[in-house]
């Protein structure tokens, strides 16, 4: 997990998601096809640390797009869902009794949800300002907004003077200084 924190404030958290959810589905596809164990504990370590950070990126990346009062909410509902598909894997392994027929079904939801990422997940607006990318990261919330049907003034602009976008991008680009901003 920590790799793919540092992965997504270096690359962004769009690629990294769809790095470490890519990895997930390549793992899940070779796991049915290789009658070896040491293949298959290889790829289920991988397949673990791999989709640990999809799920912090994706929970991240939910967070950084919902309202306040709704962010305990959304991390509540990202919980509630692994656990609903724990209890699916139970099921599944009721229903199939083949084991190559169980990995192949259990392949199937990682690569729908890859393609889903690839299609659907916007970047992060934040990591673009961490880049100094403004224009991108406006462009980012234009998208958001249009997607939930809002419509953003013309003339928007991200800082309200120049003094704050200095400030913000200090912030957000020097770790230390974020520490201490958190700190009380």
């Amino acid at each position: 997990v920590w790799i793919f924190g540092r992965l997504s404030d270096t690359l962004g958290r769009y690629l990294t998601l769809l790095i470490s959810l890519g990895l997930c589905v390549v793992q899940a596809w070779i796991i049915p096809f290789f009658n070896n164990m040491n293949v298959y504990l290889a790829c289920r370590f991988f397949d673990g640390a791999s989709f640990g950070g999809y799920f912090l990126i994706a929970y991240v990346l939910n967070v950084e797009y919902a309202p306040p009062k709704y962010r305990s909410m959304l991390g509540s509902l990202n919980k509630f869902f692994a656990s609903v598909g724990s209890a699916l894997i139970a099921m599944l392994g009721f229903a199939f009794k083949d084991f190559r027929a169980f990995a192949i079904a259990l392949a199937i939801p990682p690569t729908i949800m890859w393609i889903l990422s690839f299609l659907f997940f916007p970047e992060s607006a934040r990591y673009y300002l961490s880049k100094g990318k403004d224009e991108k990261a406006l462009a980012c919330l234009k998208k958001v907004a249009d997607v939930n049907g809002k419509q953003m003034p013309p003339d928007c602009s991200l800082y309200e003077d120049e003094d704050v976008k200095i400030n913000l991008l200090k912030i957000v680009s020097n770790k230390r200084l974020l520490i201490i901003g958190i700190l009380p």
